[in-house]
C-alpha cells in the first residue's frame, strides 16, 4: 500500500473509536519518512503514536534519518528482543532490555523518561 492509501483509510475510521496507532516490525525506522507521513495524519486525529524499534532512544535521536520518526512518536518500545531474557509479564515489551519511553517527555528533559500509563 501506499501511504496516500494507508492516509485516506486512517480519515475514514470513525476517529471516536480509535486513540492511536503502532508501527511495528520489520524494523518502522527503515521507513521513516513514510511513517511520518502516516503519523501526521493520525495525529490530526488526536491518536497516539506507540512504535516498536530494535534501535535504542539514544541511538534515534542523533540520527538525522530516523530521528524524525522518534519525534513524531508518543510512546517507543526500544531495544532489541532477546530471548534469554524474555519475560511475558512485562507490559507492552517482551524482554526485559526493552524499555517503554515516554518520547515527548523524554525529549523536553533531554533524558530517557519511561512511561508510566
Amino acid at each position: 500500500m501506499t501511504v496516500s492509501e494507508i492516509n485516506r483509510i486512517i480519515k475514514r475510521l470513525d476517529k471516536n473509536n480509535y486513540r492511536g496507532i503502532t508501527f511495528s516490525g520489520g524494523e518502522p525506522f527503515l521507513y521513516a519518512a513514510e511513517l511520518c507521513q502516516i503519523a501526521d495524519t493520525a495525529h490530526a486525529m488526536n491518536w497516539d503514536i506507540v512504535t516498536y524499534t530494535g534501535y535504542e532512544y539514544e541511538d534515534l535521536i542523533s540520527d538525522k534519518d530516523k530521528s524524525p520518526l522518534l519525534y513524531a512518536t508518543d510512546i517507543l518500545i526500544d531495544g532489541k528482543f532477546i530471548e534469554e531474557l524474555k519475560d511475558i509479564s512485562l507490559p507492552f515489551r517482551g524482554s526485559k532490555n526493552q524499555r517503554v519511553i515516554d518520547v515527548k517527555k523524554s525529549l523536553a528533559s533531554n533524558s530517557v523518561v519511561p512511561f508510566n500509563p
